[in-house]
């Protein structure tokens, strides 16, 4: 019954409406994957995410662990309406995609992000965090 359950997630469509948290386990997300998250994605306390599919985030993103992209079909996706706060940590995206409802919606950076591939920047507003990255 294990089996068959994981079998079932790696091939389906994956939506997650409230949040998901990934408090140090290892999440693959495969390629041709999709998931949805219609909250917030928090990875802490050494979790792995290993995303080579879409993983799309309606909330937050905060990485405080690894995250790691390594094929072409890869992608970050932050969409939907309301401001949120994208921290990749150490980590670097290989393909981000921010695709807000509206220009008044704001993608707050808190701390330096790399995308080392693509970057496609639809609609929404990107600032820094004024508190965390006040240079005098």
């Amino acid at each position: 019954m294990k089996y068959l359950l994981i079998l079932l997630f790696s091939i389906t469509t994956a939506y997650c409406y409230g949040q998901l948290v990934n408090d140090g386990g290892n999440i693959k997300i495969q390629p041709g994957a999709y998931i949805f998250c219609g909250g917030n994605v928090e990875n802490k306390n050494a979790g792995n995410i290993s995303n080579d599919g879409r993983l799309e985030i309606q909330g937050n993103f905060l990485n405080a662990a690894t995250y790691n992209s390594a094929t072409a079909d890869d992608s970050l996706i932050l969409s939907g309406g309301g401001n949120v706060t994208l921290n990749a940590g150490a980590s670097a995206l290989n393909y981000l995609y921010i695709n807000k409802t509206a220009n008044s919606n704001y993608v707050t950076l808190t701390n330096n992000v790399t995308v080392t591939s693509k970057l496609i920047y639809n609609s929404g507003t990107l600032t820094t965090d004024p508190i965390a990255n006040n240079y005098t």
